[in-house]
């Protein structure tokens, strides 16, 4: 008896059981893929993200209060300073 008719015949039989099968066998091995790739993944993220060197300078008092205009050209004497800008945090919401 020939078993590769036997089988081909089977999967015919239920089409929406064999894709499904199917399905969740792709997904067991992208999940698998995933999840081997996601530790070097997030580790060449952190490497990234811990080489740049950005400082924020806020106001004791919080984000919304901004700091003197002098403050800027201080923040740039400081030795390592490369570049300095100066940001308005906007709370409200826009819409275009």
């Amino acid at each position: 008896m020939k078993y590769l008719p036997l089988i081909l015949r089977n999967l015919l039989r239920s089409k929406l059981r064999s894709s499904l099968t199917l399905a969740a066998i792709a997904f067991a091995i992208a999940l698998v893929c995933i999840l081997r790739t996601m530790p070097a993944g997030l580790e060449a993220v952190l490497e990234h993200a811990g080489s740049n060197t950005r400082i924020s300078v806020h106001s004791e008092a919080g984000l919304v209060y901004p700091l003197p205009y002098s403050y800027l050209h201080r923040i740039e004497a400081v030795p390592g300073v490369v570049a300095a800008a100066i940001w308005t945090w906007y709370g409200g919401a826009f819409e275009e």
